[in-house]
């Protein structure tokens, strides 16, 4: 049995790993997408795949928040800073915001915790909840 990674041909990201005979690892790639043979370490949520076509590793994301917590309303804000440039956070799995500047500011009309995420390619896919209050 051979290690198999099939990414994304675009973005080069993971997009599944499984193990199969050598001669069947071709045929696992569909329509947009390659295969590699790799180690068995290798996953979706720790590599992703380099121009080389090697396995790297994922780094971890440097961003942080000035604070957890915003009030209500709209006025106030939350920015977290140190992200990649470009990429894109979303908001409670739906909001989707593209950032080319390496900052996200969040603010929140009704009360209630956020779920925020980052999961660009290249880096580990970080979470957080910022509370509305």
């Amino acid at each position: 049995m051979a290690t198999f990674a099939v990414y994304n041909d675009a973005t080069r990201r993971v997009l599944r790993t499984g193990s199969c005979a050598a001669s069947d690892i071709a045929l696992q790639a569909q329509a947009g997408e390659s295969v590699i043979q790799c180690a068995a370490n290798v996953s979706d949520g720790t590599h992703y795949v380099h121009e080389s076509g090697v396995p790297v590793l994922k780094k971890s994301l440097a961003a942080s928040w000035d604070k957890q917590s915003v009030a209500a309303g709209g006025l106030d804000e939350a920015v977290l800073s140190g992200l990649p440039i470009p990429c894109t956070v979303t908001v409670d799995w739906q909001t989707k915001v593209d950032v080319f500047d390496g900052s996200f500011e969040f603010s929140a009309i009704d009360p209630g915790d956020y779920h925020v995420m980052v999961d660009e390619v290249g880096y580990l896919r970080e979470e957080w909840i910022i509370e509305a209050d």
